[in-house]
């Protein structure tokens, strides 16, 4: 039944993060980054530091609702060896016994701690709780391999379907390819560290830190960090078909006024001919003028040189990077644990 009621959790947990974002966090977006409501640096700020509030919160939220972190209720941490973890335990379960602590959640924190050495004491249930959480190490269940990915393929599944939504239209093209590349990443890591026997966190990660909960952390991350990258990327993007439509227009219409002009030229020297003085010619010129002064063809021009063409070797490149990087992290070359004093 728990395990029902789990599913039934997150897939509403799911679902509400969804809501979230296509209904609050993009339109607030959106509306931070709209052309002429800030300038275009105070307006991408805006839209990060919103961004960075919703995954704090968020964050914030899911890290209360989530299971205890039994390295943290015994005070030690993975490196932490059989005769450590029974000292611990035992320096615990002294201070919390209900015999010698006035407390009232004396006796359900002595049980916590009691249920913590359980697990950590037994390898098996050890690695269950490091690779999956609490539930399913308390209850010793079989985890089949197959079902684990196919987990993993639908809920990447689910939000490389709402990145494209999000990040749908030329201005996000570029954020959308940095975003699936992201989730690459994630997705390596996932298999790593759930699916990969033998490997080990890497020593930067804080040592009471279990691999499910880094999963649970990147997961919480990657929404902010797909509307991150639409914000970034939507900010500097330069719509080249735009432009040169403009170009066009400011083209035809600059092909327009030199055509009055030369046909107000053509009848000044008409009078001129007929000494009717040169009035028109004066017009003509200042026709000159102002044709030279409001022509904005230069500018769009200049600013088509300065647009940056996107290399498609950087893809390559990202994808060897996120290889070697999972290589060097997982290997054990990043992992090897601190020495004992």
């Amino acid at each position: 039944r728990s395990r029902v009621e789990a599913d039934e959790m997150a897939d509403t947990e799911g679902l509400g993060d969804f809501f979230v974002y296509v209904f609050i966090v993009y339109p607030v977006t959106g509306w931070l980054l709209r052309p002429k409501r800030f300038s275009r640096v105070t307006g991408l700020t805006l839209a990060i530091g919103f961004l960075a509030l919703v995954a704090l919160v968020k964050t914030q939220f899911e890290w209360a609702e989530r299971g205890p972190n039994f390295y943290r209720l015994l005070g030690v941490d993975r490196y932490s060896s059989n005769s450590e973890l029974k000292a611990a335990y035992k320096a615990q379960a002294l201070a919390l016994h209900p015999d010698k602590n006035p407390s009232k959640d004396a006796s359900e924190r002595f049980d916590s701690v009691r249920t913590a050495f359980d697990v950590l004491s037994d390898d098996d249930k050890r690695d269950l709780w490091d690779r999956y959480g609490p539930e399913k190490a308390l209850k010793q269940a079989v985890v089949e391999d197959s079902q684990v990915f196919f987990e993993m393929l639908v809920f990447h599944a689910a939000w490389a379907m709402l990145a494209y939504v999000l990040t749908a239209g030329k201005a996000n093209g570029e954020a959308r390819s940095i975003v699936y590349v992201g989730q690459v990443f994630m997705f390596t890591c996932e298999v790593y560290l759930t699916l990969q026997d033998g490997t080990e966190l890497p020593i930067w990660v804080p040592a009471s830190m279990p691999k499910h909960e880094v999963v649970q952390l990147m997961r919480s991350l990657f929404p902010a960090f797909l509307n991150g990258c639409r914000c970034v990327c939507s900010s500097f993007y330069i719509d080249v078909d735009e432009r040169n439509r403009l170009l066009f227009l400011a083209l035809d219409q600059q092909n327009k006024d030199v055509l009055l002009v030369l046909r107000s030229i053509q009848v000044a020297l008409s009078n001129l001919q007929q000494g009717k003085g040169s009035a028109i010619a004066v017009t003509a010129t200042g026709k000159l003028r102002e044709l030279e002064e409001n022509t904005h063809v230069a500018d769009i021009g200049e600013e088509l040189k300065k647009e940056k063409k996107s290399n498609p070797l950087w893809g390559v490149a990202g994808f060897f990077v996120i290889y070697f990087g999972l290589q060097y992290l997982f290997s054990g070359a990043g992992s090897a644990p601190p020495q004992q004093a």
